[in-house]
Order: structure tokens, then sequence, then C-alpha cells
């Protein structure tokens, strides 16, 4: 949940009273491909290229924004291209796993979507990993699997672990051991805050949000590292995004990221920074809770 910004403060979770459900129509992800050349194809191509052959993918993000997903979704289908066994996982609690395995199961309509959406996940914590685009991006996988693919959603995040400070990256990176060792053949892409990403220790500033420094535990990244991850850092050149200060001061805030930029560019880090890579994409754009989208005509 948590994610690094360059100077900004540190996103913390959002524990809000839950407004009144509403259905999303969910995104066709592949209806709006991009033609060629697409700043979305650019980055596509630059990921696809520099994870390798890398079986544990760590991708960290900004919570709440709309392009990071959707890049997700993009990279699933051009590996499921590849008729690669696929695992997404997903920073959410795994009291929702099964919610989430229903919906995968489901034909999508607005039945199955309320019944997802209906869980604590959706209604209780809104710091941008509830987000519509999270929804269109679990929606994506399920027409892949419709479509054939084997690709499958395994949540690693747990809400025990909140009560017990400096384990949850512990927890996480125990769930997300699991998964790998289940899925021997697989690609695991793991989404997840910028943070959690880390392999290895950040000399990066940390602050919070009243400017004070932050002292991180290890991350999820770093107790995985004998697993040989390829961790990404994905920001943004400008734009909005969907973020929390505190906990409950959640909403659409501006992207600092240093001003506009035409094209993505991905920078391969060395040994001493945190992540093995960094994606910058020319822009974000704020996704907002799932619930508070318009609902479903279908």
């Amino acid at each position: 949940m948590l994610a690094l910004m360059t100077a900004w403060p540190v996103a913390g979770a959002a524990h809000t009273s839950s407004p009144p459900l509403a259905v999303p129509q969910t995104q066709d992800l592949d209806a709006s491909r991009p033609a060629a050349e697409s700043p979305r194809t650019i980055a596509e191509e630059l990921v696809l290229d520099a994870m390798g052959e890398h079986r544990l993918v760590l991708l960290g993000e900004l919570h709440g924004t709309h392009e990071t997903p959707a890049l997700v979704a993009a990279l699933l289908s051009r590996l499921g291209a590849r008729d690669e066994t696929l695992v997404l996982a997903l920073e959410i609690a795994r009291q929702e796993q099964s919610a989430v395995d229903d919906f995968l199961a489901s034909n999508g309509d607005a039945v199955a979507r309320s019944r997802l959406l209906a869980g604590s996940h959706w209604q209780a914590i809104h710091d941008g990993r509830d987000s519509a685009s999270m929804l269109a991006l679990i929606e994506h996988v399920r027409r892949l699997r419709q479509g054939g693919r084997t690709v499958q959603v395994v949540l690693f995040d747990d809400l025990d672990a909140f009560s017990v400070r400096g384990r949850r990256d512990a927890l996480m990176a125990e769930h997300l051991r699991a998964t790998v060792a289940a899925n021997p053949q697989a690609r695991v892409l793991v989404l997840t805050g910028n943070i959690h990403a880390m392999v290895r220790s950040s000399k990066s500033q940390m602050v919070s949000a009243d400017d004070k420094p932050v002292q991180l535990p290890g991350t999820a990244g770093d107790y995985l590292a004998d697993l040989n991850p390829w961790s990404l850092r994905i920001d943004g050149a400008e734009g909005s995004m969907w973020v929390c200060f505190g906990a409950r001061d959640c909403g659409v805030r501006p992207v600092r990221g240093g001003g506009p930029q035409p094209r993505p560019t991905l920078t391969l880090l060395g040994n001493d920074e945190p992540w093995d890579a960094r994606l910058l994409l020319p822009q974000f754009t704020a996704s907002p809770p799932a619930i508070t989208s318009a609902p479903a005509s279908d």
C-alpha cells in the first residue's frame, strides 16, 4: 500500500465509511488497443525486453492510476499470446480470494460485479488499489481466461498483517513465495506499491505526510531476493492520480514527475538502487474507487 513518491509524502491507507454500492461498467482493455508506436505500445516493448526471462516480476506502482493497470493488462495479453502460463499477483487481501475466483469463473455481468464489489477491499479501503482500473484489470483476466489463456489471479496481502507492526511485507513475501512454488511453470507478475517492490535498501529520502523521516522495514522484494526477482518502478511524468495522504485524506492529486515528455522511457538501474529499472510514462490519469463509477447498463 505504501508508495515511494519523489519529494512527496508517503501514501497511507484510507479506511472510510462506505458509499452506496454502484456497479461500474468494466472496461474492455482489448477494445482500446493502441496503434503501433503509441505510448502504451512503446512501454510494453520496453518492459518486455527489459524483464527478459525473469520468472518473478515485481511491478512497483503508484496506486490510483489508469495507466499502470492498463499496462499490466497489455503485458498479460502479450505474454498470453506466447502461450505462457501466467499468474497475476495483486496487493489485495487474501480474504477476498474466493470472491475474485467466483468473478473470474462468472460471465462478468452486473450481478457478478456487484458480488465482487461487496467485499471489504472495495468498500472500505479507498487508497487506489480498489480503483476502477484495478477492477478493469481483473475483468481483463476474466476475458483472457474465457479466450483460452492460462492465467490466474492470486491475492497476496493479508488483513491480519496490519495489526503486526513490521510483519506485513514479510507475510506478503511468504504468500508470493508459496505462489511461485505452487506454479513452477508460470511467469508471476506482481502488481504492488513501489516500496513493496524494492529489492534493495532505498537510499532515497522517505518522508511522511508531515515531512518526518520514515524508517522502512524490510520490503517484500527484500525477502524474495533469493528468487532473483526483477523489479520495476513505474512513474508518470505529469497528470493526476488517486492518492491518500494520511488515513482519510484521499482524492485526485497532481503528479509531480518533472514535466512533459513525449515517449515512455525505461532506465536500467545499478545495484545501489532499490529497483532494477524505472519506467517513466508520459501521463498518469487518476482512477477513482470502482464503487463510485457509474452503474452498468448490461
